[in-house]
């Protein structure tokens, strides 16, 4: 018969092991009925939450963050996307660029950007 320390262990350690899984892991938990699946991060919900402020809803600088910052890029541009990598776009969001865009790269995970990155080239369309 197992004491009562023992059975805090047997219940404790694996419900702790769960959570430090699905702390760690960048996708976020989705259950579909019985099952518990892993969802790859939504790059439009992590802009609208972490990005629009300043690029605005679809990929148009908000006019606070052109006051602030005139170099800030127009993310509907093509031309924006031909002069920058998919690698350097992640780069920028992981480390921040210039003086007004904060580094997220403590904050989002890897997987997290890159969905960031290929959400802002929906943007993007051709010039007239």
């Amino acid at each position: 018969m197992l004491k009562p320390h023992e059975i805090a262990g047997v219940i404790v350690i694996p419900v702790a092991l769960i959570a430090l899984l699905a702390a760690y892991h960048p996708a976020a938990a989705v259950k579909h009925g019985d099952a518990l699946t892993w969802a790859a991060p939504d790059g439009k919900e992590l802009y609208l939450k972490n990005c629009k402020q300043c690029h605005g809803v679809r990929g148009e600088p908000t006019k606070q963050a052109v006051r602030d910052d005139k170099k800030i890029p127009k993310l509907t541009d093509p031309e924006f996307y031909k002069k920058h990598t998919d690698k350097q776009l992640a780069e920028s969001i992981a480390k921040g660029k210039g003086r007004n865009m904060k580094a997220m790269g403590g904050k989002l995970s890897a997987e997290e950007i890159d969905a960031i990155v290929k959400y802002i080239h929906t943007f993007a369309h051709p010039s007239p």
